[in-house]
């Protein structure tokens, strides 16, 4: 039976040599399809000073390289005036409008580094950015959510400590996103969203309006129907009951 162990060994041999051809066929052929033109489009000139590099991925980069500077954007124009931010910032806006979500948690990210970092100022990013984050806290997920939410939080507590009057412009378009997104008629993640949203405005609204506007949406939130909704009111609690007391 020796032949025919022999021939086994030959026909899996074979076999894999066939693989082998077929994987570095495959190689080729996705390599091949990497155009000159793509290939341009990767290429950024490195005279480029760092605000011309930025403005140009932005403008023309894929969307790999467009996370990529989004997401060192503080870094990469540290050395750069604050004013060099002007014509960079509507160009992130742009880009948030591409449907994924790690520009989008790229996008919150940054912005919010660029506040705190006070590179930024928060009643321009609210012109900018405010009624774009708030129709995006309905197009996605917990996560991307989560990274506007903590961004929007801190662009109220910047407004507060600069007494700025868009302050209270900010409050009344977050107020309007309660009263119609925290009804049972959205979603989980919504209504979670909401819970958020009230506690951060808590700490911030005068005690007559956290009363009248709010209160009504902490109750309905407390009594939601589902359980993962009223846990997250509850973290939210702390904070309200410390400002009414």
């Amino acid at each position: 039976m020796a032949w025919e162990d022999a021939f086994h060994q030959q026909i899996i041999e074979l076999s894999l040599s066939e693989n082998v051809e077929n994987l570095r066929d495959e190689r080729t052929i996705k390599h091949n399809k990497v155009t000159k033109e793509e290939i341009e489009r990767l290429t950024v000139d490195e005279n480029l000073k760092p605000t011309q590099r930025v403005i140009y991925i932005l403008k023309n980069g894929q969307d790999i390289q467009k996370i990529s500077t989004i997401n060192s954007l503080d870094v990469i124009l540290k050395d750069e005036p604050p004013d060099c931010y002007k014509d960079i910032l509507p160009l992130i806006k742009d880009a948030m409008i591409i449907r994924l979500r790690e520009i989008q948690i790229a996008g919150a990210t940054v912005l919010w580094r660029l506040l705190k970092k006070h590179l930024l100022d928060g009643k321009k990013f609210f012109t900018i950015f405010l009624d774009h984050i708030l129709a995006e806290l309905l197009a996605w997920d917990i996560d991307v959510c989560d990274a506007w939410l903590e961004t929007i939080v801190y662009l109220v507590y910047l407004l507060k400590q600069q007494n700025d009057h868009s302050l209270s412009i900010l409050e009344s378009k977050l107020i309007y996103f309660l009263v119609k997104n925290c009804s049972l008629n959205q979603s989980t993640a919504i209504r979670k969203v909401c819970c958020k949203i009230v506690g951060s405005l808590a700490a911030v609204v005068s005690k007559k309006r956290l009363l009248s506007d709010l209160m009504p949406k902490l109750k309905s939130l407390c009594q939601d129907i589902d359980l993962d909704v009223r846990a997250r009111m509850c973290i939210e609690l702390g904070t309200m009951i410390q400002i009414l007391e």
